[in-house]
C-alpha cells in the first residue's frame, strides 16, 4: 500500500504543477483581457476629452 503511494507521488506532482501552471495562463490571459478593456476605455475617453476641447478652442477663435 505505502509503496504504491511512493510510486504515484511523483506523477501526482507533476500533475499538480502542470494544473497550476496551466491555471496560471489562464489568469494571465484573462487578466490581460482586462487590462486591455481598461486602456481601450480609457484611451477612448482622453480622445473624447481631447476632442471637445479641440472644439471649444475652435470655437473660441
Amino acid at each position: 500500500m505505502i509503496m504504491i503511494l511512493i510510486q504515484t507521488l511523483p506523477f501526482a506532482l507533476v500533475f499538480f504543477l502542470a494544473t497550476a501552471f496551466i491555471a496560471g495562463l489562464v489568469w494571465c490571459v484573462c487578466t490581460g483581457i482586462a487590462h486591455i478593456k481598461y486602456l481601450k476605455l480609457e484611451a477612448n475617453h482622453l480622445q473624447k476629452i481631447i476632442e471637445d476641447q479641440e472644439s471649444e478652442h475652435a470655437q473660441i477663435h
